[in-house]
């Protein structure tokens, strides 16, 4: 389990649905950046997820472009991948 650092943690993006949150963790921990999920917990229910504020993924403010970057990019694949079904 990762522990916070003493750097200040951004907001990346917010999810509804844990298992998103963690596919999203595992996207940037396979490019070195360490990420952090805070209200994990707190989401059990998704339709109150949005009233709740998700499931916030977060990660040092030096790394926060970077991860940004990578979440994007999965996106559009993602997007491309549905579209040719």
């Amino acid at each position: 389990m990762n522990t916070i650092p003493n750097t200040k943690l951004v907001l990346v993006k917010r999810y509804a649905i844990a298992f998103e949150a963690e596919i999203a963790k595992g996207l940037l921990a396979d490019a070195h950046i360490d990420s952090y999920l805070f209200d994990m917990n707190t989401i059990i229910n998704t339709s109150y997820s949005g009233a709740l504020g998700g499931i916030r993924l977060m990660v040092s403010e030096e790394c926060l472009q970077q991860a940004i970057s990578i979440l994007d990019t999965q996106e559009t694949s993602s997007d491309d991948d549905s579209k040719s079904l």
